[in-house]
């Protein structure tokens, strides 16, 4: 269509638009992550974000040169692989327990969500002295009461005790084909606990 400048513009400043979006949702998910710690659907926020930016930077540069609709879902489609595969090599859980536990004194710490990080009881155990807390699961949702019971546990360092015995337990009745690096830092822990 030769007299598509008026449609480009418009679809310009659509573009310039959710561009402003995103970057409010990504100040809002720092402000979050700064008042509520980290959690894993906050980086999982993040990660949507930047392939956002992308999809919509290469949606430009499409619109500018004339590229076809091929060459902007195979850019797009690159960039999202690339950028889930690398965001899916670090151990996020760990990542989470790290930051929260670094940053506890600026910002709220949720004893129910951080017991049941996996893969990171062994943090969480070094740790312990964080845990001595006395146990109230309805503060925020009812995850560790549905699964260790409502009554029957007094504080957080409980929970960890109980995860390190389900995880002794758990871990050494795996076969070796489910064997994967992560068991194997817990195991590896465990064993000289």
């Amino acid at each position: 269509y030769s007299q598509n400048k008026v449609l480009k513009w418009l679809v310009k400043i659509w573009v310039a638009q959710n561009i402003f979006m995103i970057a409010s949702v990504f100040i809002r998910n720092l402000r979050y992550v700064d008042y509520y710690n980290l959690a894993s659907l906050r980086i999982g926020v993040f990660i949507f974000l930047i392939i956002s930016v992308f999809a919509l930077i290469t949606l430009l540069i499409k619109i500018n040169r004339g590229r076809n609709m091929f060459w902007l879902y195979k850019n797009v489609f690159l960039f999202s692989a690339v950028t889930l595969t690398l965001t899916s090599v670090p151990d996020w859980n760990r990542v989470i327990a790290r930051y929260n536990i670094g940053h506890r004194n600026s910002a709220y710490f949720h004893h129910d969500y951080m017991v049941m990080l996996p893969h990171s009881i062994d943090i969480l155990s070094k740790n312990r002295n964080l845990f001595d807390f006395p146990y109230n699961c309805s503060r925020y949702h009812s995850c560790t009461g549905d699964i260790y019971g409502y009554s029957t546990i007094i504080n957080y360092e409980q929970i960890i005790d109980l995860r390190m015995e389900a995880a002794r337990t758990e871990i050494s009745d795996k076969d070796w084909r489910e064997w994967n690096y992560a068991d194997y830092r817990i195991r590896r822990y465990l064993e000289n606990q």
